[in-house]
């Protein structure tokens, strides 16, 4: 009786580096799919975060925080498909979303 040698286990974590073609990722790849799970992560986080934050806050609060949060993702997504920074662009969208937020919530509340 002839034994074959088995192969090492091949685990999800040895074939991290693979894509479903069979070629082999690049660094920069891997590295930006790490990066998109963890802003992935973040931003359910902090969406987590506004939702229980929210519930004691006045119209025009909850308008201010909405309308920042949504100017961040949005200054963000703009900055980085135009080749920009991403943190200056959630800046800047924070910033114009808040006020823009404030007004609505303060016409809310009347």
């Amino acid at each position: 009786m002839v034994r074959r040698q088995s192969r090492p286990c091949e685990t999800a974590r040895h074939r991290d580096h693979l894509v479903r073609d069979g070629r082999a990722r690049s660094a920069e790849e891997q590295v930006a799919e790490v990066n998109m799970k963890r802003s992935l992560l973040f931003a359910a986080v902090l969406t987590a975060a506004g939702v229980i934050g929210c519930t004691s806050m006045t119209p025009q609060q909850q308008g201010t925080m909405s309308g920042a949060a949504i100017g961040a993702a949005a200054g963000a997504g703009i900055a980085a498909i135009a080749g920009g920074s991403g943190w200056t662009g959630a800046a800047v969208g924070a910033v114009a979303g808040g006020v823009a937020g404030n007004i609505r919530g303060s016409k809310q509340q009347k």
